[in-house]
């Protein structure tokens, strides 16, 4: 079956179709936001859905003293993202 989205991975990892996954995502997009359709109506996808900004403070308030910083503390982040033409 054609895909519209290809080479995807996860963890390294090809995506496997017949494989469940579990997604994280703001309420907009759950919402169908920026077209995102395929999640309206799916009730038995939620699961400790909280406000966007509560799902982050609790994120936040989990991780262990210093993660943060060591994960995210280079505001250059780690090079996976490159500005290509133009001025950076």
């Amino acid at each position: 079956m054609a895909r519209r989205v290809g080479n995807v991975l996860v963890n390294g990892v090809p995506l496997d179709p017949e494989k469940t996954y579990k997604v994280c995502m703001t309420s907009y997009l759950f919402e169908g936001g920026y077209g995102y359709s395929m999640f309206v109506g799916c009730t038995a996808l939620l699961q400790d859905m909280a406000a966007d900004n509560e799902a982050l403070i609790n994120y936040l308030k989990s991780l262990p003293d210093g993660a943060l910083q060591e994960r995210y503390g280079d505001p250059y982040g780690d090079g996976r993202i490159v500005a290509v033409g133009g001025e950076n």
